[in-house]
């Protein structure tokens, strides 16, 4: 099987930074100019989403884009009204 650095990156990311909720590894495996669903973020955007200190369970589906050996974009689907439910947050009326 051939090696895929790119992956091992990403497993590492959500391993540590989600899971984890070490918000150092985005210092370690972000790029600098790191953007996540359009939103240019950088690195001390994401590390302020990890230490946002509240413990959630949701569904979600990513596509995560590694350059160089750093995560430089990340585009996500997340079930929203299962995570606002968890939260306390009604979701909006359309």
């Amino acid at each position: 099987m051939p090696e895929r650095p790119e992956l091992d990156v990403v497993r590492r990311f959500y391993a540590e930074a989600i899971n984890g909720r070490d918000s150092s590894t985005c210092e370690r495996l972000l790029d600098a100019d790191f953007v996540h669903n359009r939103e240019p973020r950088g690195r001390a955007g994401q590390r302020d989403a990890v230490d946002a200190g509240r413990e959630v369970t949701f569904t979600s589906t990513a596509v995560l884009r590694v350059d160089d050996g750093l995560i430089v974009q990340a585009w996500d689907q997340v079930d929203l009204f299962g995570l606002f439910s968890q939260i306390g947050m009604p979701p909006a009326a359309d």
